[in-house]
């Protein structure tokens, strides 16, 4: 059986360095999903994991 994650290919994340969008991406990683950030803020970098 081939599971979601098998599936699908990389993740877009918008809106990351917004609360909501910090929780998504630290549980994407925490899945060990292939995903990308995306948002308006270019002036505040994200740290993930």
């Amino acid at each position: 059986m081939t599971t979601i994650k098998e599936k699908m290919g990389k993740l877009l994340i918008y809106g990351a360095t917004g609360y909501t969008g910090t929780m998504i991406c630290h549980e994407a990683a925490r899945r060990g999903l292939d995903f990308e950030i995306a948002g308006r803020s270019h002036c505040c970098p994200v740290k993930i994991g």
